[in-house]
């Protein structure tokens, strides 16, 4: 994964109006809020591993532009398209650029069509074949255009963006070939461990501290320490990392852990008709066993 903060950009397509920088909805009307989280992850429970796995992962990437888009998908297919992005069963399939949408196989059966400018990118084949960016590149360097840091992937051969806007971050660029996302402050580290600020989560990422407030990702959210980890959650009642695979059914009702938080929802209040507890795959609204 190539863009700034994994767990933080999983996700990060927007959907709706462009703002002045070119990336869809960065802003999106505020911080998305509990009611708006619970819907979206009952629809993105179902298509993308589980609803706690999107508690955790995929809500805190998306932006609020995006859940807004996909909380009232009635298909996986709906949710996908509000990032540009869908899959279809095919005999034959070769990884090319078809305009800015680029084209990726598996197994030669399943075809995913990504639309690159959902991130103000285009599809460009570079040294590791086709990929979403901006050009070509062979070596690697990192500049600001504004508040978007530039990249040069040097396995891809491909120069991509990441929005340091998305996080209320901007970029700042500390010498030649040399820029990162900043959170305002210029604190250096090593390795990866994470702690709590307040409501701030704060990582090491780029050699520099870069942190964000919980807040900014889900209204009520705070930063929480369970053992030696950190997190963005709604609380410390269950482990985010180990939920997955422990949800609960009774008829349409699912018991989940939402974020850290103990948490109920009712498949049949967002238009679905089960309620699966997948092991595997975990808990999930669905219409079809």
């Amino acid at each position: 994964m190539r863009r700034v903060g994994i767990l933080w950009l999983v996700l990060a397509a927007g959907c709706g109006d462009d703002d002045a920088t070119g990336y869809p909805d960065a802003g999106g009307g505020g911080p998305v809020t509990r009611e708006e989280a619970e819907r979206f992850c009952a629809v993105a429970g179902a298509c993308v591993d589980g609803v706690t796995d999107c508690w955790s992962e995929v809500l805190p990437a998306a932006t609020p532009g995006m859940v807004r888009c996909a909380m009232y998908a009635t298909d996986c297919a709906g949710f996908w398209a509000c990032q540009g992005f869908d899959s279809t069963p095919v005999t034959t399939c070769e990884p090319a650029c078809d305009g800015d949408t680029l084209v990726e196989c598996e197994g030669g059966s399943l075809r995913y069509r990504t639309d690159c400018s959902v991130r103000s990118e285009t599809c460009v084949v570079g040294s590791g074949g086709p990929a979403c960016g901006i050009e070509l590149c062979s070596e690697a360097s990192a500049s600001c255009d504004g508040n978007v840091l530039v990249e040069c992937d040097r396995d891809a051969g491909v120069k991509t963006l990441s929005f340091c806007d998305q996080f209320g971050w901007t970029c700042v660029e500390d010498g030649s070939n040399l820029a990162r996302c900043s959170d305002g402050t210029d604190v250096a580290c090593t390795g990866t461990a994470t702690r709590c600020e307040g409501s701030r989560l704060i990582r090491c990422q780029d050699g520099h501290e870069l942190g964000v407030d919980c807040a900014d990702l889900v209204a009520g959210m705070s930063c929480y320490l369970l053992g030696t980890r950190s997190y963005c959650g709604l609380g410390a009642e269950c482990d985010p990392d180990l939920a997955k695979g422990m949800e609960t059914c009774t008829g349409t009702v699912m018991t989940y852990c939402a974020a850290g938080m103990n948490a109920t929802l009712d498949c049949a209040d967002f238009a679905f008709t089960m309620c699966l507890a997948n092991a595997t795959f975990g808990g999930r609204c669905t219409n079809t066993l």
